[in-house]
């Protein structure tokens, strides 16, 4: 048997679009704890591992700069400002060290003038961390560059 057509579609859809935007508004609620949170910590400033381009580690104090809108790396010549509008790309990489320890790497591509000039890797000892470190600073970079370029 057949059953009878839906009355009518319009009221569904009135449904689903409310359901969408409540959807949309906890999604954006989600997204601003977290990008709280993330200021919270890197504000202050968290203790990471930098590794070099030839693989030496160095111990290094890594904050978020609000005011230069920046994430900034304390090393022992005094800080490196790197700002998130020069952020290209942002990437994780999952590897285990000589120790056999499991440790989280974040590679940054830093552009001047449309080329690639530096890669930032700090190593994070925790994946759900290096996740969320990569979220927020993929949204900064990616909304930075977007007011730049209007």
């Amino acid at each position: 048997r057949r059953s009878a057509p839906h009355s009518d579609s319009s009221e569904e859809l009135g449904g689903q679009d409310a359901a969408e935007k409540k959807a949309l508004a906890f999604r954006r609620l989600q997204v601003q704890i977290k990008i709280e949170e993330f200021l919270k910590s890197y504000t202050r400033g968290q203790n990471l591992v930098k590794i070099n381009a030839r693989g030496k580690r160095y111990a290094r104090r890594v904050y978020v700069d609000t005011a230069k809108r920046a994430l900034v790396i304390q090393g022992a010549n005094g800080p490196k400002i790197f700002p998130f509008a020069a952020m290209k790309e942002v990437d994780l990489e999952t590897r285990t060290t000589k120790e056999g320890r499991v440790e989280t790497l974040l590679i940054c591509a830093i552009e001047k003038e449309g080329r690639i000039v530096k890669e930032l890797t700090p190593a994070f000892p925790d994946q759900a961390k290096a996740s969320a470190f990569v979220n927020c600073v993929t949204l900064f970079s990616l909304a930075l560059r977007r007011t730049q370029s209007d």
